[in-house]
Protein backbone atom coordinates (compact mmCIF):
# COMPACT_ATOMS: atom_id res chain seq x y z
CA UNK A 1 0.00 0.00 0.00
CA UNK A 2 1.46 3.32 -1.04
CA UNK A 3 1.93 5.83 1.75
CA UNK A 4 1.22 9.20 0.16
CA UNK A 5 -1.04 12.20 0.52
CA UNK A 6 -3.08 14.28 -1.89
CA UNK A 7 -3.20 18.06 -2.29
CA UNK A 8 -6.33 20.07 -3.13
CA UNK A 9 -4.66 23.31 -4.18
CA UNK A 10 -2.65 22.29 -7.27
CA UNK A 11 -2.79 24.57 -10.30
CA UNK A 12 -3.87 21.68 -12.55
CA UNK A 13 -6.93 19.81 -11.30
CA UNK A 14 -7.20 16.73 -13.50
CA UNK A 15 -10.51 14.88 -14.13
CA UNK A 16 -9.53 11.89 -11.96
CA UNK A 17 -7.17 11.90 -8.98
CA UNK A 18 -6.45 8.77 -6.96
CA UNK A 19 -4.46 8.18 -3.80
CA UNK A 20 -3.91 4.98 -1.82
CA UNK A 21 -2.74 5.73 1.71
CA UNK A 22 -2.22 4.03 5.06
CA UNK A 23 -1.70 7.23 7.05
CA UNK A 24 -4.24 9.90 6.09
CA UNK A 25 -3.82 13.35 7.60
CA UNK A 26 -6.73 14.98 9.47
CA UNK A 27 -9.09 16.44 6.89
CA UNK A 28 -10.27 19.96 7.67
CA UNK A 29 -13.86 20.99 6.79
CA UNK A 30 -14.00 21.74 3.08
CA UNK A 31 -16.14 21.35 -0.02
CA UNK A 32 -15.35 21.10 -3.71
CA UNK A 33 -17.17 20.91 -7.03
CA UNK A 34 -16.09 17.31 -7.62
CA UNK A 35 -17.39 13.93 -6.48
CA UNK A 36 -15.19 12.50 -3.70
CA UNK A 37 -15.11 8.78 -2.94
CA UNK A 38 -13.22 7.40 0.07
CA UNK A 39 -13.09 3.60 0.27
CA UNK A 40 -11.75 1.90 3.40
CA UNK A 41 -9.80 -1.35 3.09
CA UNK A 42 -9.04 -1.32 6.82
CA UNK A 43 -10.40 0.84 9.62
CA UNK A 44 -12.11 0.45 12.96
CA UNK A 45 -14.60 3.19 13.70
CA UNK A 46 -13.61 5.95 11.28
CA UNK A 47 -15.58 9.12 12.10
CA UNK A 48 -16.41 10.84 8.81
CA UNK A 49 -18.48 14.03 8.94
CA UNK A 50 -20.55 15.22 5.99
CA UNK A 51 -23.08 18.06 6.00
CA UNK A 52 -23.17 18.15 9.78
CA UNK A 53 -23.81 14.40 10.16
CA UNK A 54 -21.10 12.24 11.69
CA UNK A 55 -20.94 8.77 10.15
CA UNK A 56 -19.04 5.78 11.55
CA UNK A 57 -17.46 3.75 8.74
CA UNK A 58 -15.92 0.30 8.83
CA UNK A 59 -13.71 -1.72 6.49
CA UNK A 60 -15.41 -2.42 3.16
CA UNK A 61 -17.53 0.73 3.22
CA UNK A 62 -17.31 3.75 0.94
CA UNK A 63 -17.98 7.38 1.87
CA UNK A 64 -19.40 9.34 -1.06
CA UNK A 65 -19.34 13.15 -0.89
CA UNK A 66 -21.44 14.94 -3.48
CA UNK A 67 -20.18 18.15 -5.11
CA UNK A 68 -20.65 21.10 -2.76
CA UNK A 69 -21.09 19.05 0.44
CA UNK A 70 -19.11 20.25 3.44
CA UNK A 71 -17.10 17.37 4.94
CA UNK A 72 -14.18 16.55 7.21
CA UNK A 73 -12.52 13.71 9.10
CA UNK A 74 -10.37 13.99 12.22
CA UNK A 75 -10.54 10.35 13.34
CA UNK A 76 -9.67 7.80 10.65
CA UNK A 77 -10.05 4.87 13.03
CA UNK A 78 -7.49 2.25 14.02
CA UNK A 79 -5.04 0.99 11.39
CA UNK A 80 -6.61 2.93 8.54
CA UNK A 81 -5.83 1.94 4.93
CA UNK A 82 -7.91 3.69 2.31
CA UNK A 83 -8.15 5.07 -1.21
CA UNK A 84 -9.47 8.50 -2.12
CA UNK A 85 -10.82 9.05 -5.64
CA UNK A 86 -11.72 12.57 -6.79
CA UNK A 87 -13.80 12.73 -9.99
CA UNK A 88 -14.59 15.92 -11.89
CA UNK A 89 -17.79 14.88 -13.67
CA UNK A 90 -17.80 18.01 -15.84
CA UNK A 91 -14.28 17.41 -17.18
CA UNK A 92 -15.14 13.78 -17.85
CA UNK A 93 -18.12 15.08 -19.89
CA UNK A 94 -20.58 13.27 -17.60
CA UNK A 95 -22.68 16.27 -16.55
CA UNK A 96 -25.83 14.11 -16.34
CA UNK A 97 -24.37 12.57 -13.19
CA UNK A 98 -24.26 16.00 -11.56
CA UNK A 99 -28.04 15.72 -11.23
CA UNK A 100 -27.60 12.66 -9.02
CA UNK A 101 -27.21 12.80 -5.26
CA UNK A 102 -25.32 9.75 -4.02
CA UNK A 103 -25.84 8.15 -0.61
CA UNK A 104 -23.08 9.22 1.77
CA UNK A 105 -22.33 5.68 3.03
CA UNK A 106 -22.35 2.70 0.66
CA UNK A 107 -21.55 -1.00 1.14
CA UNK A 108 -21.24 -3.15 -2.00
CA UNK A 109 -18.87 -6.01 -2.81
CA UNK A 110 -18.72 -4.89 -6.47
CA UNK A 111 -17.13 -1.62 -5.32
CA UNK A 112 -14.39 -3.52 -3.50
CA UNK A 113 -13.67 -5.65 -6.59
CA UNK A 114 -13.46 -2.61 -8.88
CA UNK A 115 -11.16 -0.68 -6.55
CA UNK A 116 -8.89 -3.71 -6.16
CA UNK A 117 -8.56 -3.79 -9.96
CA UNK A 118 -7.62 -0.10 -9.97
CA UNK A 119 -4.96 -0.78 -7.34
CA UNK A 120 -3.54 -3.67 -9.39
CA UNK A 121 -3.43 -1.51 -12.53
CA UNK A 122 -1.52 1.25 -10.77
CA UNK A 123 1.30 -1.17 -9.95
CA UNK A 124 2.13 -1.37 -13.69
CA UNK A 125 3.38 1.84 -15.32
CA UNK A 126 4.82 0.27 -18.49
CA UNK A 127 2.38 2.02 -20.85
CA UNK A 128 0.86 5.28 -19.51
CA UNK A 129 -1.68 5.53 -22.35
CA UNK A 130 -2.97 2.01 -21.75
CA UNK A 131 -3.05 2.72 -18.00
CA UNK A 132 -5.23 5.79 -18.49
CA UNK A 133 -7.66 3.83 -20.68
CA UNK A 134 -7.95 0.94 -18.23
CA UNK A 135 -8.30 3.20 -15.17
CA UNK A 136 -10.95 5.26 -16.96
CA UNK A 137 -12.88 2.05 -17.68
CA UNK A 138 -12.77 1.09 -14.00
CA UNK A 139 -13.91 4.56 -12.94
CA UNK A 140 -16.90 4.38 -15.30
CA UNK A 141 -17.72 0.92 -13.94
CA UNK A 142 -17.51 2.28 -10.40
CA UNK A 143 -19.88 5.14 -11.24
CA UNK A 144 -22.35 2.68 -12.80
CA UNK A 145 -22.36 0.68 -9.56
CA UNK A 146 -22.91 3.83 -7.50
CA UNK A 147 -25.98 4.78 -9.54
CA UNK A 148 -27.89 2.14 -7.57
CA UNK A 149 -27.30 4.29 -4.51
CA UNK A 150 -28.37 7.64 -5.95
CA UNK A 151 -31.47 9.65 -6.64
CA UNK A 152 -32.47 12.58 -8.84
CA UNK A 153 -34.05 15.44 -6.86
CA UNK A 154 -37.35 16.82 -8.17
CA UNK A 155 -37.27 19.94 -10.35
CA UNK A 156 -38.97 21.87 -7.55
CA UNK A 157 -36.33 20.88 -5.00
CA UNK A 158 -33.57 21.68 -7.53
CA UNK A 159 -35.00 25.17 -8.02
CA UNK A 160 -35.23 25.71 -4.28
CA UNK A 161 -31.71 24.35 -3.81
CA UNK A 162 -30.34 26.79 -6.39
CA UNK A 163 -31.98 29.59 -4.42
CA UNK A 164 -30.44 28.27 -1.22
CA UNK A 165 -27.02 28.14 -2.87
CA UNK A 166 -27.21 31.94 -3.01
CA UNK A 167 -27.71 31.91 0.75
CA UNK A 168 -24.59 29.75 1.15
CA UNK A 169 -22.62 32.17 -1.04
CA UNK A 170 -23.83 35.08 1.10
CA UNK A 171 -22.65 33.27 4.24
CA UNK A 172 -19.20 32.70 2.71
CA UNK A 173 -18.84 36.39 1.87
CA UNK A 174 -20.02 37.63 5.28
CA UNK A 175 -18.45 35.29 7.83
CA UNK A 176 -17.18 38.15 9.98
CA UNK A 177 -20.70 39.61 10.28
CA UNK A 178 -23.34 38.64 12.80
CA UNK A 179 -25.28 36.17 10.66
CA UNK A 180 -28.82 35.47 11.85
CA UNK A 181 -30.89 32.61 10.50
CA UNK A 182 -33.97 34.84 10.40
CA UNK A 183 -32.24 37.25 8.00
CA UNK A 184 -31.21 34.39 5.71
CA UNK A 185 -34.76 33.03 5.74
CA UNK A 186 -36.16 36.44 4.80
CA UNK A 187 -33.75 36.63 1.85
CA UNK A 188 -35.48 33.61 0.25
CA UNK A 189 -38.97 34.67 1.43
CA UNK A 190 -39.45 31.86 3.95
CA UNK A 191 -40.36 31.79 7.62
CA UNK A 192 -37.47 30.91 9.88
CA UNK A 193 -39.02 27.55 10.76
CA UNK A 194 -39.71 26.68 7.11
CA UNK A 195 -36.25 27.84 6.08
CA UNK A 196 -34.66 25.56 8.67
CA UNK A 197 -36.45 22.47 7.31
CA UNK A 198 -35.92 23.36 3.63
CA UNK A 199 -32.23 24.07 4.14
CA UNK A 200 -31.62 20.89 6.12
CA UNK A 201 -33.57 18.81 3.58
CA UNK A 202 -31.48 20.24 0.73
CA UNK A 203 -28.04 20.04 2.33
CA UNK A 204 -28.35 17.61 5.24
CA UNK A 205 -27.25 20.25 7.75
CA UNK A 206 -29.07 23.01 9.64
CA UNK A 207 -28.40 26.67 8.72
CA UNK A 208 -26.73 27.38 12.08
CA UNK A 209 -24.52 24.27 11.78
CA UNK A 210 -23.56 25.31 8.26
CA UNK A 211 -22.58 28.80 9.42
CA UNK A 212 -20.49 27.38 12.28
CA UNK A 213 -18.73 24.74 10.16
CA UNK A 214 -18.03 27.25 7.40
CA UNK A 215 -16.46 29.59 9.95
CA UNK A 216 -14.29 26.73 11.23
CA UNK A 217 -13.39 25.83 7.62
CA UNK A 218 -12.25 29.38 6.97
CA UNK A 219 -10.36 29.43 10.26
CA UNK A 220 -8.49 26.26 9.22
CA UNK A 221 -7.33 28.00 6.04
CA UNK A 222 -6.18 31.08 7.95
CA UNK A 223 -4.38 29.00 10.57
CA UNK A 224 -2.56 27.02 7.89
CA UNK A 225 -1.78 29.76 5.37
CA UNK A 226 -1.58 33.05 7.29
CA UNK A 227 0.38 34.50 10.19
CA UNK A 228 -2.66 36.14 11.83
CA UNK A 229 -3.03 35.64 15.56
CA UNK A 230 -5.74 33.33 16.88
CA UNK A 231 -7.63 36.36 18.21
CA UNK A 232 -7.54 38.02 14.77
CA UNK A 233 -8.70 34.81 13.09
CA UNK A 234 -11.54 34.45 15.59
CA UNK A 235 -12.77 37.98 14.79
CA UNK A 236 -12.39 37.55 11.03
CA UNK A 237 -14.43 34.34 11.13
CA UNK A 238 -17.26 35.87 13.16
CA UNK A 239 -16.59 34.50 16.66
CA UNK A 240 -17.35 36.92 19.48
CA UNK A 241 -14.31 35.91 21.58
CA UNK A 242 -11.11 33.94 21.08
CA UNK A 243 -12.08 31.58 23.92
CA UNK A 244 -15.44 30.75 22.30
CA UNK A 245 -13.67 30.23 18.96
CA UNK A 246 -11.14 27.87 20.58
CA UNK A 247 -13.89 25.88 22.29
CA UNK A 248 -15.91 25.45 19.08
CA UNK A 249 -12.78 24.68 17.05
CA UNK A 250 -11.73 21.97 19.51
CA UNK A 251 -15.26 20.51 19.55
CA UNK A 252 -15.36 20.16 15.76
CA UNK A 253 -11.70 19.51 14.89
CA UNK A 254 -10.81 17.68 18.13
CA UNK A 255 -7.58 19.65 18.50
CA UNK A 256 -6.91 23.25 19.51
CA UNK A 257 -6.34 26.01 16.91
CA UNK A 258 -2.68 26.21 17.94
CA UNK A 259 -2.22 22.44 17.57
CA UNK A 260 -3.87 22.59 14.15
CA UNK A 261 -1.52 25.39 13.04
CA UNK A 262 1.55 23.46 14.18
CA UNK A 263 0.28 20.27 12.55
CA UNK A 264 -0.46 21.96 9.22
CA UNK A 265 3.04 23.45 9.15
CA UNK A 266 4.72 20.09 9.70
CA UNK A 267 2.79 17.96 7.21
CA UNK A 268 2.69 17.77 3.44
CA UNK A 269 -1.12 17.82 3.73
CA UNK A 270 -2.58 15.79 0.89
CA UNK A 271 -0.24 15.37 -2.34
CA UNK A 272 -1.45 13.74 -5.53
CA UNK A 273 -0.50 10.12 -6.21
CA UNK A 274 -2.14 9.36 -9.57
CA UNK A 275 -3.79 11.83 -11.90
CA UNK A 276 -5.67 10.86 -15.04
CA UNK A 277 -4.38 13.11 -17.85
CA UNK A 278 -7.12 14.16 -20.27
Amino acid sequence: MKNSHYKWSGAERTPIRICFTDSPMPMKPHAQGELELMYFFVTEGCKYKCNGREMTLEAGQLAAVNPGELHSCNDWGAGCRAVCIIIDLQKLTLPSLLKRRFDNVISDRQIENTINRIYALLQDDSDPAALDCLVLGCICELLAILLKYSKIPSSKSIGRKNELELVKSYVLKNLSASLRVGELAAAVHLSEDRFYHVFKDAFGISPSEYILETRIWQACNLLAYSERSITEIAQECGFCTASYFSAQFRRIMRISPLQYRRQSHTSDDLASDYSFKN
